[in-house]
């Protein structure tokens, strides 16, 4: 009994062995395998329209699936679209009833899609009519969820290309369908702009109704961009939030400029038809002359800026406003250590109100605007307490006075491919007056000052010490380097203009002008002296003419009287050892004068108290010699 126990339970064993290799022979095998493909390849050429070849087709029980290997979907050419690794879609037989084929998972492994847009359009043209002339068929195929793995894609158009690799994807469809999506790297080539490249993950619920954003994340370079929210056809809104590095942008458009920042966004986009309305508010900084460089602006505007506000507006007429603050800055010659104020853009206009700014070692507070992409820009202020030697060297004029202290107000417009221009009335002090000579000695600089085209003009201007006031009108033209200046004198003290080089104890008053180069200037004009001592000589009054650049002094007439004498003096002083204005060192004297009833010695005291000569006179001279070796020949 035992023996034929075992010997049944052995041929059981066998029968089963034999019934599970004809089960997998008859599904694995190559028989069946061709028998699907003539059922399948028929219909999904019919579908897609274009040519299908799969390497082999299994048939699973236990599971019940079918596994599709190698497809592939090209074109009349031959050219592929589509290739598929493996494709296995699991089927339940409880829809069978119901004249419904349900596969509750479709897997699809390693998917690679190149194609063009023409191509797309015509596969999807043919399923959509595929798909209408397959309503009237007996049985329905139902699809309840989709996992895709390892994809890659190429897609092109005419002005795009899009491709990407390490995508995946799990798609759930029940009366909404739930796609769940990660795409590893991507590249989007649009015209002309620079390839964008990064990831996108995200989750999304979608019917026929509206599209439920509930999370989508794209990275790119360390830059993020994640949205949520709902979209029905021709209308939405979503919330978004960016986190922008500059690094992002200048590797995106191959940027120069040295810098780096990040720009925070958080607010919501609604669309509407084809307008899309953002409200974003913003925060961030970043370095100006990365988005001079970005936006093709060629003047010189740099420093690090920061900002904290909000963007509105209908894309791409948008505004925007923040509180900015802006260090470390440059606009064109313009230095400035720190702007704080209220910015707000418009129509390609950025306005500054009522900011604050540090320059020169100086306060500021105005106003101000920039044009983009010109470039062109405009500020209008007040100042205070400026130090003078770096201002006027922005303006271009380094005249030879002390540092000082320059207040007042200016406007200053710059356009594009053009010199700035400054429109201004300053006040110049000089908080130690004290120096050797009259400069060292100037106290106050006062007037109105523009310049344009590089020409600087002076109009109600005065410059004074003390005692003494130089009033001035005219041109400085920098282009040519040329002076043309009206000028006035009135001192109630010549020692105060002619120290340390002449005693002159007399008022004195001067009517003339400046012109010529600016490195050699001419100073010409008529002069009166009142009553007074020079170089310890007592004149009753003296007046004439005279001409003056750094290197002579020539006077055309010079009339001095002294109680009953009168001298009448003309000629020149050179001093070739000079190098700048109101130096006097070594003169040399070639001059002529008509004395009566005088002394010589006294003259030539008068023009230089060192002279050693002593004569009693009446006549003409000529004197032509150094101080130190004079002599004078008379008739």
């Amino acid at each position: 009994m035992v023996t034929s126990r075992r010997l049944r339970g052995f041929i059981f064993i066998v029968i089963a062995l034999v019934f599970v290799s004809l089960v997998f022979f008859l599904f694995r095998g190559p028989h069946l395998s061709n028998a699907f493909k003539k059922l399948i390849l028929p219909e999904l050429e019919a579908m897609t329209g274009e040519s299908v070849i799969i390497g082999k087709v299994v048939l699973n029980p236990f599971p019940l699936y079918v596994e599709a290997r190698k497809l592939k979907l090209s074109d009349e050419d031959g050219n592929p679209l589509l290739k598929i690794n493996k494709a296995r879609a699991y089927i339940e037989l409880s829809g069978l009833p119901a004249k419904n084929i349900n596969i509750g998972r479709l897997i699809i492994k390693e998917p690679e899609i190149t194609s063009e847009k023409e191509d797309i359009d015509r596969v999807v043209k043919s399923v959509k009519k595929y798909i209408a002339e397959d309503k009237g068929k007996a049985f329905k195929v139902r699809l309840k969820s989709i996992k895709l793995t390892g994809g890659n894609f190429n897609l092109q158009d005419k002005e795009m290309a899009f491709s990407g690799n390490g995508l995946s994807s799990e798609v759930v469809i029940k009366e909404r369908a739930t796609v769940d999506f990660k795409l590893k790297s991507g590249v989007l080539k649009i015209g002309n702009i620079p390839e964008i490249k990064g990831g996108i993950e995200g989750k999304i619920k979608l019917d026929s109704r509206k599209t439920e954003i509930i999370g989508v994340k794209f990275s790119s370079s360390g830059s993020t961009i994640e949205a949520s929210g709902d979209v029905y056809p021709g209308k939405g809104i979503l919330s978004a939030k960016a986190n922008a590095l500059l690094s992002t942008l200048k590797d995106l458009f191959n940027l120069k400029e040295k810098g780096d920042g990040v720009i925070t966004l958080t607010g919501s986009v609604k669309i509407d038809g084809s307008k899309a309305l953002v409200d974003l508010k913003t925060r961030g900084w970043f370095y100006l002359e990365t988005l001079m460089e970005f936006i093709n602006v060629k003047e010189e505007i740099s420093g690090l800026i920061s900002v904290d506000g909000k963007i509105s507006g209908i894309y791409p007429e948008i505004k925007g406003e923040a509180d900015v603050t802006f260090k470390n800055g440059k606009l064109s010659t313009l230095t400035v250590d720190y702007i704080k104020g209220r910015l707000n853009y418009e129509n390609k206009v950025f306005t500054m109100k009522d900011f604050t700014a540090s320059i020169y070692g100086g306060a500021l507070r105005g106003n101000a605007r920039l044009h983009i992409p010109g470039g062109a820009y405009y500020v209008k202020a007040d100042v205070s307490d400026i130090d003078s030697p770096k201002f006027l060297k922005f303006i271009g004029w380094e005249p030879p006075i002390p540092a000082g202290k320059i207040s007042g107000n200016f406007e200053l417009t710059k356009e594009p491919y053009r010199e700035f221009s400054v429109q201004s009335h300053i006040n110049y002090l000089n908080k130690t007056p004290t120096g050797p000579d009259v400069l060292g000695r100037l106290k106050n600089i006062e007037g109105t000052i523009n310049l344009k085209d590089n020409i600087l003009t002076i109009s109600n201007s005065n410059i004074s010490t003390d005692i003494s006031t130089l009033f001035l009108e005219g041109n400085v033209n920098f282009s040519k380097s040329l002076f043309d200046l009206n000028a006035r004198v009135e001192s109630a003290d010549a020692t105060d203009l002619m120290s340390p080089y002449y005693a002159f104890k007399a008022p004195v008053s001067f009517v003339g002008g400046i012109n010529g180069l600016i490195s050699d200037p001419v100073i010409s004009g008529k002069f009166s002296f009142g009553q007074g001592i020079l170089n310890e000589i007592t004149i009753t009054k003296a007046s004439g003419s005279l001409t003056y650049r750094i290197k002579s002094l020539s006077v055309g007439s010079l009339k001095v009287e002294q109680g009953q004498s009168v001298y009448d003096i003309s000629g020149s002083i050179s001093f070739k050892k000079a190098e700048e204005l109101f130096s006097f060192p070594d003169p040399y004297f070639e001059a002529k004068a008509k004395i009566t009833n005088g002394d010589l010695g006294l003259a030539l005291k008068a023009v230089y108290k060192e002279l050693p000569v002593t004569a009693s006179i009446d006549g003409d001279r000529s004197f032509k010699r150094s101080a130190k070796d004079f002599k004078s020949n008379g008739s």
